[in-house]
């Protein structure tokens, strides 16, 4: 057990074996990114009371998120690359969360509705997994985000109009999906000129910049 331990850096080392979790309740930062840890998170990461940034991407991990290591303190996840299976296994709507960092998975199901809840949220990255459904109108909510990135998923319906309201928005990236529709002219005045290779050519958009140059039209509305 590593006593009166707040802070441990270990990313982008050849460190080989499971996730290490033997530390005493001081540990607040831990990031073990770009390892060849394996053997999945360990649940008793969730008895580090607090931990409040946990960073363990660029690792093959597998297996599931275990719901336990999302404590009261945690304000940052980074889980990107990690051969992660399963669903988002929380609805995080605490105070403080800034960021939650799950690209490059293996997730299935839906953006939750309760994210809008987590008004703290400044970055949400769910690009390349296997998420379905509707991109939910309570993002909209989310009046401190400045970067969403749900690219290569399998989401469905239309951009909603509330994602207008997300004032700090500065990326947004939504390519690769079956959205439909049109990119709400909201979204275009906060966001200023919009690339077509970041919302794809499903949607028309008004404010693409490049569309001609991507994908082959010129046009603002696009079949593929």
């Amino acid at each position: 057990l590593w006593t009166s331990l707040g802070h441990l850096d270990m990313k982008g080392n050849r460190i080989i074996g499971p996730v290490p979790h033997a530390f005493s309740d001081s540990l607040g930062y831990l990031d073990c990114s770009s390892n060849q840890l394996e053997f999945g998170i360990p649940t008793e990461l969730g008895l580090l009371t607090n931990l409040a940034y946990l960073a363990l991407s660029n690792n093959t991990l597998e297996g599931t998120i275990p719901t336990e290591i999302m404590t009261e303190n945690m304000h940052h996840l980074g889980l990107e690359n990690c051969s992660l299976s399963g669903t988002i296994p929380f609805k995080t709507t605490q105070v403080g969360f800034e960021a939650l960092l799950l690209g490059q998975n293996k997730l299935t199901g839906s953006i939750y509705s309760e994210f809008g809840e987590t008004t703290s949220l400044r970055y949400l990255d769910l690009r390349l997994n296997e998420l379905t459904g509707n991109i939910p109108s309570e993002l909209g909510f989310l009046g401190s985000l400045n970067t969403l990135n749900v690219a290569d998923n399998k989401l469905t319906g239309t951009l909603p109009q509330q994602l207008s309201l997300m004032n700090q928005l500065k990326q947004f990236t939504a390519v690769g999906n079956d959205l439909e529709g049109s990119i709400p002219l909201g979204l275009c005045s906060l966001l200023g000129d919009i690339s077509a290779a970041n919302v794809g050519c499903k949607l028309e958009c008004r404010c693409c910049v490049d569309s001609e140059t991507v994908c082959g039209k010129r046009n603002n509305i696009f079949e593929n």
